[in-house]
């Protein structure tokens, strides 16, 4: 006696019991599953959820005097590592200002160089160090530690230039 042959787009009673539909729903959501695993992978290396070619950036502002080098993506109670360059006018102390919705996001841990004296002037901080005339640039490195996630604004200058607008987003 020879069995029918069946379709294979239909489903079976014998030899075991099948419900293809639902087969192939399974399959469709297996294999979204490993695209999405991918996909999440590969962002992570790329430096969507910390350090990488996606997270690392450079801004300046129009004059050229100040380069801050930072994450666009850090993580909640984690080290982040801010750059802050600034070109000597030659006319007095060097004097970065930042807004003061630095420190409601985040814990300043140590700026170097450590002979900064600090101010606050309104809704501003500010940093200033003595000016050195055998030095054309000055370093501040900041070191900060995110209290808050979520997306986080910024703004840092130095004198009276137009300020320079960080955007962040500190993951939880």
């Amino acid at each position: 006696m020879t069995l029918p042959i069946q379709s294979e787009k239909q489903s079976r009673q014998t030899p075991v019991t099948e419900d293809i539909p639902l087969l192939r729903l399974s399959w469709l959501l297996e294999k979204l599953g490993y695209v999405l695993m991918f996909s999440v992978v590969i962002a992570a290396l790329a430096g969507v959820f910390a350090d990488g070619i996606l997270s690392d950036t450079r801004q300046q502002n129009v004059n050229g005097t100040l380069t801050v080098d930072y994450q666009r993506f850090a993580r909640q109670g984690a080290q982040s590592q801010w750059r802050v360059k600034i070109k000597d006018d030659g006319d007095g102390p060097l004097t970065l200002m930042v807004s003061d919705s630095l420190t409601a996001s985040y814990l300043i841990e140590n700026i170097q160089p450590q002979s900064v004296q600090v101010t606050q002037r309104g809704n501003e901080i500010l940093f200033s160090v003595p000016d050195d005339d055998r030095q054309q640039w000055h370093t501040f490195n900041l070191t900060l530690r995110a209290q808050d996630w979520g997306r986080f604004s910024a703004s840092l200058a130095d004198g009276e230039t137009p300020p320079i607008v960080i955007h962040q987003w500190i993951y939880p």
